[in-house]
């Protein structure tokens, strides 16, 4: 299951609760709480009891910072993941559709690897259950706290251009035509903030290829915790050096280690 499959069933499945969804909780929300009170009590036997609810060829797709999908062996393997990391998961029913088949919840998470200013985590996630095993499960994290995490990423320097970025945590941004030259002769420099899964950048006073307050608009996309591609979507900044090109035109950036 590809992303994008993922996200248009994901998007069906949200768009048909508020017309066509089940109230109460059907008995498949049962096995929901089950997975979920084993994941949350680990131990040695969960592995085993694990087997009892999930499918063998189980998909399982996240959208935290970026997507993610997995099936079968791997889909298996990703949640063993999560015990070794001492997930607890809480769950909460929301909806049902296609008899009770397709259970919506919403969960909240915490585990070794959740910044502990963010836990818990907030998702909504959709089950689909058959015979009282779950065919799959596609989490999503709330977008606030999905631009927190996008905003740490983001922190650092980034081959991007034909030059190199640098986004600082305090809110500053700057772009220059080599590393050295960053500090000294910026092509461009400003503030940026993220917000719903978009970058915004306002060029400041020392801009060179910009006009100062050229504001630009751009849709973030997290592929690796080394890479990011940027999708233009409004962008005053358009001279013939600027960082604008046309809605829709990309720039992918590599995060540069040492």
């Amino acid at each position: 299951m590809g992303p994008r499959v993922v996200r248009y069933a994901m998007a069906v499945v949200m768009l048909s609760v508020s017309a066509h969804a089940l109230s109460e909780a059907p008995p498949q929300f049962e096995t929901v709480e089950r997975y979920a009170s084993i994941v949350t009590e680990g131990g040695s036997l969960a592995t085993t009891a694990l087997t009892s609810v999930l499918a063998a060829d189980m998909a399982f797709a996240e959208y935290a910072l970026h997507w993610s999908d997995h099936r079968a062996t791997a889909a298996h393997a990703h949640i063993w993941t999560m015990l070794d990391t001492n997930v607890r998961l809480e769950v909460a029913f929301e909806a049902a559709l296609a008899g009770g088949s397709v259970v919506v919840t919403r969960e909240r998470m915490w585990g070794d690897d959740v910044p502990e200013a963010l836990a818990p985590l907030h998702s909504t996630v959709v089950y689909v259950v058959a015979g009282e095993r779950i065919q799959s499960i596609t989490r999503v994290l709330d977008t606030e706290q999905r631009d927190v995490l996008m905003r740490e990423a983001l922190i650092g320097t980034w081959y991007a251009g034909g030059g190199v970025m640098r986004f600082d945590a305090d809110g500053s941004y700057r772009f220059a035509g080599s590393r050295s030259l960053l500090e000294s002769a910026p092509l461009d420099s400003g503030t940026y903030a993220i917000e719903d899964g978009t970058w915004r950048v306002v060029s400041d006073d020392t801009t060179s290829i910009c006009q100062p307050a050229d504001e630009g608009v751009w849709l973030v996309h997290v592929t690796t915790a080394d890479t990011f591609e940027l999708v233009e979507v409004d962008e005053m900044c358009r001279t013939n050096q600027g960082r604008g090109q046309t809605p829709g035109s990309r720039l992918r950036a590599m995060r540069i280690v040492h």
